[in-house]
């Protein structure tokens, strides 16, 4: 089988897996899970999100920015946390613009970006950030491991994980249950029904929202 740890290699290794019969996502989800805006204008749809997202303009970047609006900024698709920040008075549109051209002309990461792609925003998300780590065969799921992120600091261009934990001090087997649930959800929507997946999310003590 093949196993890739960067996003910008998953629908290759979808792909290597087909061919090697080998059980894995179909390569054709890849593009909507990997696409920020696109997979939570879906959640939300279904009633799975209410975390609001649109295209980042200049217009509406300015606009929000004067509001003192709680939003966050990252790039439409993943990069590790390249260019992931809550909007605050201190970023320029310049510094918008210049993270834009670094995308672009980066040797490894342009390949995962066209010249059109650009910076999503949405609403900012409270609560404390998780990952799960998940199996999934036959439509059925396997949360392999949860790692708790305790401690995230917040930069002016980037959100760092200080420290992480498994398994979760913070959770109960209640709260875990709901987690379970509320991703089996998501996965059914999605129609997803094999693969191994990373799955970032936060908990705010009543709700989860879904990072990535």
């Amino acid at each position: 089988a093949c196993v890739c740890v960067w996003e910008g290699y998953r629908e290759l290794m979808a792909r290597a897996n087909e061919h090697l019969g080998i059980k894995d996502i179909a390569p054709d989800c890849v593009p909507l899970l990997t696409d920020k805006q696109q997979l939570r204008k879906t959640l939300y749809a279904e009633g799975l999100s209410q975390v609001v997202v649109e295209p980042l303009t200049e217009q509406n970047f300015l606009a929000y920015q004067q509001q003192g609006a709680s939003k966050f900024i990252k790039p439409f698709r993943g990069i590790a946390s390249f260019g992931t920040f809550q909007l605050t008075p201190q970023v320029s549109w310049d510094d918008i613009q210049a993270l834009q051209h670094e995308l672009h002309s980066d040797t490894v990461f342009s390949s995962i970006f066209a010249e059109h792609d650009t910076f999503i925003i949405e609403d900012f998300i409270n609560g404390t950030e998780y990952s799960f780590e998940m199996l999934v065969e036959d439509g059925r799921q396997s949360i392999v491991a949860i790692h708790e992120k305790p401690e995230m600091s917040l930069e002016k261009m980037t959100t760092l994980e200080n420290s992480v934990v498994c398994p979760p001090v913070s959770l109960t087997a209640a709260d875990i249950d709901t987690a379970s649930a509320w991703l089996k959800q998501i996965f059914t929507t999605l129609n997803i029904d094999s693969g191994c997946f990373h799955v970032e999310a936060k908990f705010d003590g009543q709700q989860w929202e879904i990072i990535e």
